[in-house]
């Protein structure tokens, strides 16, 4: 065990966890009488499978389970007379039950919360962060103050000081509704703290994506940011922490994780970095004293193991109505937060899978795309972005673009054979939600994409690797309205401004800034005749 694979070795509580799996075969070998491992043969191995098959344990258990058998037979040559398994226990079937293989099916059915459940949770868990804590964290503070007078005082007088805090609390602002009012002993603080804490790590993992582990390894002071993107219209924050799920060293390695955006030069609350921070503040004061991870337990800041913290979600969830009979897991938010960006975005999974620690892109879509229920709902929605968005051009008073003035000239004509607006309105609704549209909007215009006049080479849609609005402007697709006006008018700006800005720069540069406001303005020039065109 403790040789381990890839030379790491094994950790503290997976040789614990292995002790346990052996365990058990020695128990089940005393009920039946077994003095040795030499003494499973055939016939007693068959006993012990279907012992096992017959257990309540999940798919995990049962392997690992079986896997101790396996361990015995290989490692024979390192073990002690008597614990020497001389027979492969499965005549060369490493798995003969297939509990691997169903293990893996439960890991990856684990659901996502339905969007009925998480929405109401996530409210609650906002409202506990954005309004909550801080009475939470004055009581906290408080308590501490007292706890830390000087020990000639007395334990007692301590002690019946604290409990009368405790019980004078009222919050600060709103309802007493959200707590246990009133409170009565120190163990209604810890449960409003363990609540912030609950809270913490539902929004962490709707929000940010991280595993369990990487959540109650987080450090105080763990965000960095806010770093202004390249176009300097957000302010991105990064979580920084270790993970070990794909790391070769046992001890894991450091990594990121963005926490979350928003616009440059506001105070717009990030709700992940709140959390942190709330975290950080509840136990600053016993933290000094005794150290400790940033989700800690009480005033000794020792860290949460996964089954209490188990038991904290199932009490954070209980308190929201619409989440009633639902059994939450930590890796349900992880589901939770790659089904919702795949829902809006299904171009990026390689940043997703950034984001979420994945290896292989295979598992970021089977934690997202795979979902049948996902699929349909993104053909459904797709369906009405292309209605609505087929509806917007036709309604449009301003349109250019190679496609965009053949469309001009097709409602010219079907204007003059519909007089009836309505008509005109439920005919084009119709066949912009029955006929097979490819209909992509952008900033910079709408592809209304045909595979054989595609100027970026895209197949089933515009190549998003390779398309710029340089090149969709010669593109026969391109459909540009009113709505895309402003991207063109602050093209025209951006390049006229580094034209007068950098006169003496590269002359390759001066003409490509050149060219693009001659386009611009071109464009610009046919939004505005289109307009008498469109409105006859």
């Amino acid at each position: 065990m403790h040789c381990g694979t890839r030379g790491k070795g094994g950790a503290p509580s997976t040789v614990r966890s292995s002790w346990d799996k052996f365990l058990a075969l020695i128990k089940w070998m005393r009920e039946y009488s077994y003095d040795s491992f030499e003494e499973l043969e055939e016939d007693a191995i068959r006993d012990y499978v279907q012992h096992v098959k017959e257990s309540k344990a999940t798919s995990v258990t049962k392997s690992r389970l079986l896997k101790v058998l396996l361990d015995l037979y290989l490692h024979q040559e390192r073990l002690p007379e008597g614990f020497r398994l001389l027979n492969h226990p499965f005549a060369g079937d490493i798995d003969p039950q297939r509990f691997r293989k169903a293990a893996r099916q439960e890991a990856q059915s684990i659901p996502h919360v339905p969007d009925e459940v998480i929405i109401p949770v996530l409210m609650e868990a906002r409202r506990w962060i954005e309004e909550h804590s801080a009475d939470v964290i004055r009581l906290t503070e408080e308590a501490h103050l007292i706890g830390a007078i000087p020990g000639s005082t007395g334990y007692d007088f301590r002690r019946e000081k604290r409990l009368a805090l405790i019980r004078s609390f009222r919050p600060s602002a709103g309802e007493a509704g959200w707590y246990s009012s009133p409170l009565k002993s120190v163990f209604d603080l810890h449960s409003l703290q363990q609540r912030l804490h609950a809270a913490a790590i539902i929004v962490i993992g709707c929000f940010a994506g991280l595993r369990l582990h990487e959540v109650l390894a987080l450090e105080p002071g763990c965000i960095r940011g806010p770093v202004v993107s390249e176009d300097g219209t957000m302010e991105l924050f990064y979580l920084q922490g270790t993970t070990v799920k794909i790391s070769p060293k046992r001890v894991g390695h450091d990594r990121e994780w963005v926490a979350g955006p928003r616009p440059a030069a506001t105070d717009e609350r990030v709700v992940v970095v709140e959390a942190i921070r709330a975290l950080d503040v509840l136990h600053r004061a016993a933290r000094v004293r005794y150290g400790g991870l940033l989700f800690s337990t009480k005033e000794r800041n020792t860290g949460y193991s996964v089954r209490k913290f188990q038991s904290l979600l199932n009490d954070f969830f209980a308190l929201v109505p619409a989440a009633e009979g639902w059994q939450p897991t930590s890796h349900q938010f992880r589901k939770t937060f790659a089904r919702f960006v795949s829902r809006y975005d299904t171009n990026h999974n390689a940043a997703l899978a950034q984001q979420l620690g994945h290896v292989r892109l295979a598992m970021t879509d089977a934690y997202a795309a795979k979902d049948l229920d996902l699929v349909r709902l993104l053909e459904r929605e797709h369906a009405e972005v292309v209605s609505d968005g087929f509806m917007a051009l036709l309604r449009a008073e301003e349109m250019a673009g190679k496609r965009g003035e053949e469309i001009v000239r097709s409602v010219a004509r079907l204007r003059a054979k519909i007089a009836d607006e309505a008509e005109f309105i439920a005919i084009c609704g119709r066949l912009g939600r029955d006929a097979n549209i490819v209909l992509h909007l952008g900033e910079h215009g709408a592809c209304y994409f045909r595979q054989s006049t595609a100027a970026c080479g895209g197949t089933k849609g515009p190549n998003l690797a390779v398309r710029t609005p340089t090149m969709c402007l010669e593109c026969e697709n391109l459909v540009v309205t009113e709505e895309h006006r402003p991207f063109w008018e602050r093209r025209v700006q951006d390049n006229e401004r580094l034209l007068q800005d950098y006169p003496d720069a590269w002359p390759a540069l001066v003409e490509k800034w050149t060219a693009n406001v001659a386009q611009a303005r071109r464009l610009l020039a046919k939004l505005a005749a289109s307009r008498e065109i469109l409105a006859k």
